[in-house]
């Protein structure tokens, strides 16, 4: 995250990849790989899985095709810039019972900063990319796979957010392998569901 804001920062925007553009795109596919393998076997959710096929896919593509490194690195950056709140909340949530009051707060924030990202932030980027792509003479089928992918992904964050707030919660385990995970999970969820009522 804080090497796309950096290089996003100081490189100029261009169409075409640059070296350390391209060094962190493949960076990010390998995370995508071993984070992928990870969930398959320990917290199966085929929404998150097919969000890192897709983003994966679009990594793939900016490098085969050597353009776009740019808006893969803006897209990354939006994607990845909750992370630091997410590790908190995380952390926060295997010693919830020591401290309650912490992981209600960090809940709190974490899930306000991700629905702003994802439902305003990224939607905007997906139209301001799109405009950019066409103004910038992208070729038309890479402008429309980036674009489908790109809105693929935000439909995903709208689907994981509308759960939370309708507390519509598949409370079936997401650890193959960890019997007992299943009541943290619902515990989790709950909480969660909880703090998104006040949309409602």
């Amino acid at each position: 995250t804080v090497f796309c804001a950096y290089y996003l920062a100081i490189e100029t925007w261009t169409l075409e990849n640059s070296t350390n553009h391209i060094d962190l795109i493949q960076s990010s596919m390998a995370y995508f790989i071993a984070d992928s393998v990870y969930m398959f076997i320990y917290h199966p959710s085929v929404i998150f899985l097919v969000h890192h096929l897709v983003a994966f896919s679009v990594q793939a593509m900016i490098l085969v095709t050597g353009i776009g490194s740019c808006y893969g690195l803006l897209g990354l950056f939006l994607g990845e810039i909750t992370n630091p709140l997410q590790i908190a909340w995380l952390t926060a949530r295997d010693n919830k019972r020591r401290f309650p009051r912490l992981y209600t707060l960090l809940t709190k924030i974490y899930i306000y900063a991700f629905m702003f990202i994802r439902c305003f932030l990224v939607p905007l980027s997906v139209v301001w990319t799109l405009y950019d792509l066409s103004k910038n003479n992208a070729p038309p089928m890479f402008t429309l796979f980036l674009g489908v992918c790109m809105i693929s992904i935000t439909f995903a964050s709208f689907i994981w957010v509308s759960a939370l707030k309708n507390k519509k919660i598949n409370n079936e385990p997401r650890n193959w392998l960890c019997h007992d995970s299943i009541r943290q999970f619902r515990d989790d969820e709950f909480i969660l569901a909880r703090v998104l009522s006040c949309f409602e």
